[in-house]
């Protein structure tokens, strides 16, 4: 089975301070977490995993962050390493391709395998306590944070950008996917208003098209001038003045359809061409 060490680097910060936020729900976001820490159950859980993953009781702290993230890295090494592993996980491969057990039952079995590899351990713990306590996902960032450093922190929006398809370069992003984490009030509806404005000017801008239907109409008549005389049986040009006549009304604006046609032609090279952009 693939292995599944997720590595979440802890960078290091100073304790945070409480400052005026202009994001609606930052908050009411942090109040939820501070009532979080209160919460035994929460306690429980929290002091359990800091006790797995050699993180003291009130946190790391600046001086310790580095030394323990390296020691972290070498512990889930050496257990995706260990002969236990690798022998449990040809024993799901076996199972999977004899049909013993399907690709679900497999996938969950190499979860439950990996789960005690210290990076997986910290994501997985903060996931479940999401789930348990009926947290908005975007939580998690917070959880891991208060678990390896103490420090109470939430998110500044109850939205955010969405994920890309793999390998996807961000210099040819032509769409902007959003999530939303909870149900917006009408101030974080204006925060979103505003995030959405931002992200759009690097999307590519299309002018509203005047008259389209009326110009193309022109367009065509200015390209099949040329017409036959069932009668006479012979070909004849209109003028631009009678086609003026006929569909503008005015034989007088002959020029007008000129203009069009070429109104046109430099609309498709600007917006087709990517020079309106």
């Amino acid at each position: 089975m693939p292995k599944n060490k997720s590595k979440v680097k802890i960078k290091k910060e100073k304790k945070a301070k409480a400052s005026k936020s202009s994001f609606s729900a930052q908050k009411k976001n942090l109040d939820i977490m501070e009532l979080l820490v209160s919460d035994y159950e929460f306690q429980s859980i929290v002091n359990e995993t800091r006790n797995y993953l050699n993180i003291p009781t009130d946190g790391l702290n600046n001086d310790s962050i580095t030394k323990w993230t390296h020691e972290m890295d070498k512990r889930s090494d050496t257990m995706l390493e260990s002969k236990n592993l690798l022998v449990q996980e040809e024993k799901i491969r076996s199972k999977l391709q004899s049909k013993e057990i399907g690709m679900r039952i497999a996938s969950e079995q190499s979860k439950l395998l990996h789960h005690k590899i210290p990076w997986n351990y910290l994501n997985n713990t903060a996931k479940f306590v999401v789930d348990k306590f009926h947290l908005p996902i975007h939580f998690v960032d917070s959880i891991k944070l208060y678990i390896t450093r103490g420090t109470i922190t939430a998110p500044y929006n109850n939205f955010g950008s969405g994920e890309y398809p793999s390998r996807t370069l961000l210099s040819k992003v032509r769409y902007f996917p959003i999530k939303f984490y909870a149900k917006l009030t009408d101030a974080e509806f204006e925060d979103l208003k505003k995030y959405i404005k931002r992200l759009s000017t690097k999307l590519p801008k299309f002018r509203p098209l005047k008259d389209i239907n009326k110009r193309l109409t022109i367009e065509k008549w200015y390209h099949d001038r040329t017409k036959f005389d069932i009668v006479e049986e012979k070909e004849y040009t209109l003028t631009l003045s009678e086609i003026a006549e006929n569909l503008l009304g005015n034989k007088k604006s002959a020029k007008k359809i000129y203009d069009v046609a070429r109104e046109l032609r430099e609309l498709r090279e600007r917006r087709f061409r990517g020079k309106d952009m």
